[in-house]
């Protein structure tokens, strides 16, 4: 039992190494994309079939073997909803090292299987948990802008202003409020 105990302590410590590295290496991976956006401006032109194919060819065995079990998509679209730079192998990672770090203490305690599979569960849905919370706040702020963003629209259309000017001063609003403009796909974003 101490040697069962160990080796979960010691697969737990892995887990969230490599979740840590993969976290620092998403994070890299989105300061490089926003960097390369700013300075290609030929992505414009390309077309939606050719990023699709591009799309596919990228996902690893993970998500192929996962695309069978998990909607993948509604995955991904609640990390860019919760605006969380971390790809689905690494929320799954994570996900599992907090399920494991809850299981070590249910298994040195109870020692009840139940118990253990009940702890495996919460481990695993704390970090869906949080960005569920994540996606929430986010939309309560883009709620709470959306007035304020509208205003500035209807002011500057009564100004006699074009469209290209209001998409600009839009632009310049906090990052949540360029998300939108970016999903509304103005011409100068």
């Amino acid at each position: 039992m101490p040697l069962f105990i160990a080796t979960l302590i010691g697969i737990t410590i892995l887990l969230f190494g490599i979740s840590i590295y993969y976290i620092v290496q998403d994070r890299e991976t989105v300061e490089k994309e926003k960097l390369l956006k700013q300075f290609d401006a030929s992505d414009r032109s390309s077309d939606r079939a050719d990023r699709i194919m591009q799309q596919e060819a990228k996902k690893s065995g993970v998500e192929r073997l996962l695309g069978r079990f998990l909607d993948l998509a509604a995955l991904e679209s609640l990390l860019m909803a919760a605006d969380m730079p971390l790809s689905m192998e690494r929320l799954l990672t994570i996900s599992l090292g907090i399920g494991l770090l809850f299981v070590i203490p249910v298994l040195v305690v109870l020692q009840s299987a139940s118990a253990i599979i009940l702890a495996l569960i919460a481990g695993i849905a704390l970090p869906f948990a949080y960005l569920l919370y994540r996606k929430r706040k986010r939309e309560a702020a883009l709620v709470d802008q959306l007035p304020d963003t509208l205003d500035m629209i209807v002011r500057a259309i009564r100004v006699v202003s074009t469209l290209h000017d209001e998409a600009k001063s839009c632009g310049n609003q906090p990052a949540h409020i360029r998300v939108i403009n970016r999903r509304c796909r103005w011409p100068c974003l």
